[in-house]
């Protein structure tokens, strides 16, 4: 409902997805970091000479934990994303952001929020294997995840612009974007956001 209190401008905007996925920032944290604590873990505490000694060969060991990671992520952001949704959906029924699941570009948004937590969960995975160190997973994982963006902005060269969209958190925010069609927006053939228009 209209409070009639000026909306703060970095809500004008917003959408019941971008709403219920404010969060995801944190829990990318929270995911990847687990995915480090699953490999380097082991190594911190020695209990890796037991896991080779059970299943010698490093890949199989390495894809099991990447899919069991990979699918725990997967499960848990959209689960959390769909739950968001919904119930934050009955906060602002009553107001412009309101968008209920049978509107376009909802449920991919929503799906690829789980997608993307997928994924970097399995990076954490890969960035614990490769360091063997908790806290050098973390480090990396934090500055790929929220610096690589921003310091590619700084940067006055040539491919600071490539970088800054390819970064996993631009990939982010594109791949669970959800805007509401202008009218006056004509389709943009060939592209994902097709739904959404371009003006």
């Amino acid at each position: 409902m209209d409070s009639g209190q000026p909306v703060d401008g970095h809500f004008a905007g917003a959408t019941a997805v971008s709403l219920a996925l404010f969060g995801i920032n944190f829990g990318q944290l929270v995911l990847g970091i687990l995915g480090v604590l699953v490999t380097a873990g082991e190594y911190s505490t020695g209990a890796i000479r037991s896991t080779l000694t059970a299943v010698p060969r490093r890949l199989p060991v390495l894809w099991s934990k990447a899919a069991i990671c990979g699918l725990t992520a997967l499960v848990v952001g959209s689960v959390g994303a769909f739950a968001a949704f919904v119930i934050g959906g009955g906060f602002i029924s009553d107001t412009p952001a309101s968008l209920s699941l049978t509107s376009a570009g909802v449920v991919r948004s929503l799906l690829g929020a789980g997608l993307y937590l997928a994924l970097v969960g399995v990076i954490g995975i890969a960035l614990g294997a490769l360091l063997r160190s908790v806290a050098g997973g973390t480090a990396v994982l934090v500055a790929v995840l929220l610096l690589s963006r921003d310091w590619s902005r700084c940067c006055p060269r040539p491919g600071s612009r490539t970088s800054a969209r390819t970064c996993p958190a631009t990939r982010a925010s594109r791949c669970t974007r959800c805007r509401r069609p202008h009218p006056r927006c004509r389709p943009a053939l060939g592209s994902p956001y097709s739904w959404a228009g371009r003006c």
